[in-house]
Parts: C-alpha cells; sequence; structure tokens
C-alpha cells in the first residue's frame, strides 16, 4: 500500500499560525516532523524505537526556534518548503550532537518495521535539482567539487567520482584514493586526506597546490554552494550539514549515473 499524501491542516499550518498562534502552528507541524524523523531512520540515522524521543526533541528544538523563524520568513518559497529544511536541519543537529547507538538487526518484539514515508517527494527530490543546476554552473570544477566534498564530510568516495575528477587518473592512484575512502579517513587528519587528494589535482591537472589551499577551495565552495540553494533574498535555510546530505542524494540520483 503507498504511504497517504502529505496533507496540512491549513487552520494550523499558515503563515498566520506562525507569527500569532505559535502552539497551534507546532500542532500543523507534527506530520511534516514525523516524515521528516523516519526518513532518518530508513538511512540509519536514527533507530525506529528511537523515533519517538526524536520526535519529541526536534518538537522541543522547534519551538525554541520559532520566533527566529517567524522573523525571517518572507513568503518568497512555500511555507512547506521552508519549514521542510528547517525540520531537517535540527534532526541532523540532534544525530550530531548525540549519535545513536547502530540498531540491532531484525525488529524487538512489539516493534513494526518503519512505513515508507514520501519524505524525498516533499522535499529532498526538490532540493537535489536545485544542486543540480548549482552544480552545471561549477563547469569544470564540478566534479573536483564533488569528489573534495566527500572527503571533507567523510562520504563515500567511488571509483566513479574519482574517475569523473580524475579522468586520466593511473590505477595506482586509484587505489590510494579508494583506500582512503575505504577506511572512511576517521584516522586521518584533513591535512593527510587533502595532502593525498592535492598531489592527484598537481599530477592530472598541472596545478601547483597544497593541501591547505585544496582544504579551503572545498570549504569557500560548500559556502558558495549553500548560498545559491539558499538564494538571495534567503527562500530556504540549507547549512553546510544539509549539503551533505543533498550530495549524498546527489549522487545516487539518476544525474550521477
Amino acid at each position: 500500500m503507498p504511504p497517504p499524501p502529505l496533507i496540512f491542516d491549513s487552520a494550523v499550518f499558515n503563515e498566520t499560525a506562525l507569527r500569532a498562534r505559535p502552539n497551534d502552528f507546532i500542532i500543523g507541524c507534527q506530520r511534516l516532523i514525523t516524515m521528516c524523523v523516519h526518513y532518518y531512520v530508513k538511512k540509519k540515522m536514527f533507530s525506529a524505537g528511537d523515533a519517538p524521543d526524536v520526535i519529541q526533541s526536534v518538537n522541543e528544538r522547534l519551538i525554541m526556534q520559532l520566533p527566529k523563524i517567524s522573523e525571517q520568513y518572507n513568503g518568497s518559497s512555500t511555507l512547506e518548503t521552508y519549514m521542510s529544511v528547517v525540520i531537517h536541519n535540527i534532526c541532523l543537529k540532534i544525530h550530531r550532537d548525540d549519535p545513536p547507538p547502530p540498531p540491532s538487526a531484525g525488529f524487538s518484539e512489539g516493534t513494526a518495521p518503519v512505513q515508507d514515508f514520501p519524505v524525498s517527494g516533499l522535499y529532498i527530490r526538490q532540493e537535489v535539482e536545485k544542486l543540480r543546476t548549482i552544480f552545471i554552473l561549477l563547469y569544470r570544477k564540478r566534479n573536483k567539487f564533488i569528489l573534495c566534498a566527500k572527503y571533507y564530510y567523510r562520504l563515500p568516495v567511488t571509483e566513479n567520482d574519482i574517475r569523473r575528477a580524475f579522468p586520466s587518473i593511473h590505477f595506482d592512484d586509484i587505489t590510494t584514493l579508494t583506500a582512503l575512502s575505504a577506511s572512511n579517513g576517521e584516522q586521518m587528519h584533513f591535512e593527510e586526506i587533502f595532502t593525498i587528494i592535492a598531489r592527484c589535482v598537481m599530477k592530472y591537472e598541472n596545478v601547483m597546490i597544497d593541501h591547505d589551499s585544496l582544504r579551503r577551495w572545498t570549504v569557500r565552495t560548500i559556502d558558495q554552494v549553500v548560498r545559491q540553494l539558499n538564494g538571495d533574498p534567503p527562500e530556504s535555510a540549507h547549512t553546510a550539514e544539509t549539503l551533505k546530505e543533498l550530495i549524498d542524494e546527489y549522487c545516487h540520483s539518476e544525474y550521477y549515473q
């Protein structure tokens, strides 16, 4: 059976409620909060058993942020889109502040499988489309940025990522970069990671660059992409953390095959 469509109660999920009736607005956000949390349960960031506690924590943090949200929301994007980004940011911060232990295999007694909530249709797909446009504008720097951003974020790096960034790369360098990702660089500092990448940039692009310059270029480009995602004036509330999730989604989309 397909998941139910996302339907908001327009009596409580609207700009007037956001500004004048925050308690009602929080009630109007409950379905969106539940869908966002279950999206991250599916990505194994939270366990199914922890979902109720995460939802409660999202509510607590969202209540604290409502005055700022009310002040910043200008109506240039839909309230649904804006709140989706805000709630995704909160989920990511909860995970970063207090990462849960990995879920055990199978289901404990009385625990049902997580329903396939349509968050991708609500938020992810739309933002991946925006990211695709931004990447097109990066032109020749696009694939190098994706590779560097994946190492910066400690995301898994594939041979496809490496060959896109360095089309003429030799097999031994592919092996080195793949091995670096296989361990996820957890025991390596950014200096060591970006030193290895910088060597490939110098070797295959004939450009002189050191590890610190490459890392700073990566961080500047991350900031640039986040600003472009949000728009001017801001229509969304993306951060470097939500960009990490979008890059991962983009690299698993049809745009990157």
